[in-house]
């Protein structure tokens, strides 16, 4: 072998142990690693709520006028819908509350939320029906980070929200019984406008609201309603709050009135294993007077994936404040849940209503009578992932 040939043999073995000493080089191996890591997660978190129902009661018929003048004539028909209730609205038949998926987004700076629902809660709660499969589209941005220490945050969000008024949700999920409180179905289900939030650490919570009204999307009027949230957790096992509305919600063309709405909550989890929850609702309207009305839930988890809950409840407005049927009466209410798992729930509920004999006889059965009482049936199940 010349020295020629021997040169190239060496610069080619020289080579060759350069490439291989990069390859082994923990900078290669960190760049590989960072080249093929999987993508960072997502900040779009979506969920997906469904519930179904089968309900019955003794509110079977009603009468119907059919014809005019000395035609017309009354003819008993059998109700297809339940009153005085959003949940498991329709009677006697296999449905869904709700079938809807959230899409939410929360950043260092901005926020977003969209919920697009299907079901009889959307049908019969909404208005206008144009909104029907809109339950909330709001997005925000944080005006002041660790306002008054760290993670102290004052956000301001606007478009359409569910309520900030009540101690029971609309969604079955989020409450100890499906069926609503008859004060909590003439609280506002959603509104529409401008909220700031300000959290202090765990224990204080503060929001202040500009809307459209009452429970109002598209407005009623050209005026808007101021409303408040204020609450306070003094122990970890332990919540207060007080809410409210107040403006004018009268339609245009109508005489004015103002509405001063007030909600009080207290939340206590006395064991681990047991509970209470009880509100009391009072409003005064310029032109009608007083209203209140309230509920005291208690629960009880005697297994671990079983539980049984009670309530009782009032609702009085005789002047018509906020109920055109000008309500008034109690209820009592015993529901049994099962949790398969602890994102679902299969639920039997019992409930009897006893509304004033003079003025609220609401009810009919299958013979024509009417009845101011009223006991209710609903089995019901939910799931989210």
């Amino acid at each position: 072998m010349n020295i020629s040939q021997l040169t190239k043999k060496r610069s080619a073995l020289f080579a060759a142990t350069v490439l291989c000493s990069l390859l082994s080089s923990p900078a290669w191996a960190q760049e590989e690693a960072t080249a093929t890591a999987a993508p960072a997660a997502s900040p779009l978190k979506l969920e997906v709520y469904l519930d179904a129902y089968f309900r019955t009661d003794t509110d079977s018929h009603m009468k119907v006028t059919e014809g005019t003048g000395a035609d017309a004539k009354e003819t008993l028909v059998r109700k297809l819908d339940s009153s005085l209730n959003s949940i498991g609205w329709r009677r006697n038949e296999f449905n869904l509350n709700t079938a809807q998926v959230t899409a939410s987004m929360e950043q260092d700076w901005y926020r977003g939320r969209a919920t697009f629902q299907f079901g009889t809660i959307a049908q019969q709660a909404w208005t206008p029906a144009a909104f029907s499969a809109v339950q909330e589209a709001n997005l925000g941005f944080k005006a002041a980070g660790n306002l008054g220490g760290e993670g102290n945050n004052l956000w301001i969000d606007g478009g359409i929200f569910l309520t900030h008024i009540g101690n029971e949700a609309l969604m079955p999920r989020y409450n100890w019984l499906s069926n609503l409180a008859l004060v909590t179905m003439y609280e506002p289900f959603y509104q529409s406008g401008i909220r700031a939030s300000y959290n202090w650490g765990s224990m204080l919570t503060a929001q202040l609201h500009v809307l459209n009204g009452y429970g109002n999307i598209v407005d009623n009027n050209i005026n808007k309603s101021v409303g408040w949230l204020i609450g306070y957790n003094p122990l970890s096992n332990l919540g207060v709050s007080w809410s409210g509305l107040v403006g004018d919600e009268s339609n245009t063309g109508d005489a004015a009135f103002v509405r001063f709405y007030n909600n009080f909550n207290v939340n206590y989890m006395i064991l681990d294993t047991l509970g209470i929850r009880a509100q009391m609702d009072v409003a005064n309207q310029s032109n009608l007077g007083l209203y209140y009305g309230g509920q005291l839930t208690a629960r009880y988890d005697f297994l671990d994936h079983f539980g049984v809950t009670v309530r009782g409840e009032m609702i009085q407005d005789p002047n018509g404040v906020v109920t055109t049927d000008k309500l008034q009466g109690f209820g009592a209410t015993l529901g049994l849940e099962y949790r398969p798992t602890k994102q679902s729930y299969v639920r039997l509920e019992g409930r009897q209503l006893f509304m004033d004999p003079t003025n609220n006889k609401l009810f009919m059965d299958a013979n024509g009578n009417a009845s101011s009482n009223r006991f209710e049936l609903l089995a019901n199940t939910g799931i989210w992932f």
